[in-house]
């Protein structure tokens, strides 16, 4: 599944290039860039809820070097997953074949991925707030 995430995004970067006849040619990047940016919320998200909300790890705040640390973490590992030797060529023919059945089921799990993302960090951030 997290590589037909990055399949995805990187098919809608392509299908916003085209629509918005820009010609950067860099899906990959922007699919790249991307997922990198889901992961770090989902960590924020985690981070909130065991250290804010259930309070199971006793640190009252990380470092924000530690924040940079977990981001280049993401990107380096995404890098050696998608980009290198050009892999995201691999990705996008291994799921242009797949049935049109499993790609139904696996954007809707996509898209629910993305909404829940978004949401749980948004409910996560309200509760640290108040």
């Amino acid at each position: 599944m997290y590589k037909f995430i990055f399949y995805r995004l990187y098919k809608l970067a392509i299908l916003a290039e085209n629509s918005w006849s820009v010609n950067i040619r860099m899906p990959q990047y922007v699919a790249f860039f991307s997922i990198s940016i889901l992961q770090s919320f989902n960590l924020l998200t985690l981070y909130i809820i065991f250290v804010h909300g259930i309070e199971l790890i006793n640190v009252a705040r990380l470092n924000p070097i530690l924040g940079v640390i977990f981001m280049s973490l993401i990107y380096v590992v995404n890098y050696f997953l998608f980009l290198k030797k050009k892999k995201y060529l691999n990705i996008e023919k291994s799921f242009d074949k797949s049935s049109s059945k499993n790609k139904e089921v696996k954007s809707f799990l996509f898209w629910f991925y993305i909404l829940f993302s978004f949401t749980a960090l948004y409910i996560a951030l309200e509760t640290l707030v108040k």
